[in-house]
């Protein structure tokens, strides 16, 4: 879906995806966006949304990396999903992302990430790479120390400019919440503070 809309975004998970069998993505000419169907059933939509949110000093990749040896997670035994593409501890060197973001300080979570050649298309990271990025870090701030089940409902992302082989900087914040719902924001930088990408997400607690 990431591929699909040009520009900023935003997608709306409507049911969990399968995770073993192919699904079909459609132009939805209503909406200007796209579905994702599992046979005739809808699992998300996409829409052109923009990304307005304040992003927070981004650190050098020095205090990411240090940030990242607090990850709270590092144990599978302690992780929700240990084998999530994004985050997850169990995914061993150059089998997913490994983005491990833990606290930098005021509510703010950092990591490094440092794409294999894999995730490139040509020189840039795949979009939808990016936005896998943008993902996980922003839970991380959402919670703090204390992992909760919670699945991701809504990310809307802005990619600002070509994002390459890095190493990158991520950041994640929390915007608040209510009830069962939680925000937060993520950003994808290079070293020297440059932000490339964006991203707003709405979590759901589970439990």
């Amino acid at each position: 879906m990431a591929r699909a809309i040009a520009g900023s975004s935003r997608v709306r998970l409507h049911k969990p995806p399968p995770l073993d069998r192919a699904m079909h993505v459609e132009d939805d000419a209503g909406t200007h966006g796209v579905r994702l169907l599992d046979g005739e059933t809808l699992v998300a939509s996409g829409v052109p949304a923009s990304v307005d949110v304040e992003v927070p000093a981004i650190p050098t990749l020095e205090r990411a990396r240090e940030a990242s040896t607090r990850y709270v997670a590092r144990d599978p035994r302690d992780h929700v999903f240990p084998t999530c593409f994004v985050c997850g501890p169990a995914r061993a060197e150059g089998d997913g992302l490994r983005i491990f973001a833990g606290a930098l300080g005021d509510g703010v979570v950092a990591a490094p990430f440092e794409p294999s050649d894999d995730l490139l298309a040509g020189a840039t990271l795949r979009s939808e790479i990016v936005w896998a990025a943008l993902d996980c870090p922003g839970y991380f701030a959402i919670v703090g120390t204390t992992m909760q089940p919670m699945l991701l409902g809504e990310l809307a992302v802005d990619v600002r400019a070509p994002v390459g082989r890095g190493p990158h900087v991520i950041v994640g914040w929390s915007l608040g919440g209510e009830g069962r719902k939680a925000r937060c924001g993520t950003a994808l930088a290079t070293p020297s503070g440059q932000v490339l990408a964006v991203g707003v997400a709405t979590w759901i607690r589970i439990a």
